[in-house]
């Protein structure tokens, strides 16, 4: 295939991973936004983090906050 692009073996598998991870991430951002929802917009990154963590999928504090902040979505207050 690299032969085919004209481009290194190595640039082509760069390039090949660069898009299976942006495709994760996507699919990250989905699952983050819909456990969002499901405990009511209350919880913030680090519970988010335990939550994705407990059942099973693998995700730091910070990468849920950057998806957070993408999709403009911020935990509501306890008072309101």
């Amino acid at each position: 295939m690299s032969l085919a692009l004209k481009v290194s073996r190595s640039a082509y598998y760069i390039w090949l991973k660069r898009k299976e991870k942006s495709v994760n991430e996507d699919v990250l951002g989905n699952q983050i936004e819909s456990m969002y929802f499901e405990c009511k917009q209350r919880y913030g990154s680090p519970r988010l983090a335990a939550e994705l963590n407990s059942v099973g999928l693998k995700v730091s504090r910070t990468t849920v906050a950057k998806k957070l902040k993408e999709r403009g979505l911020k935990a509501r207050s306890g008072s309101i």
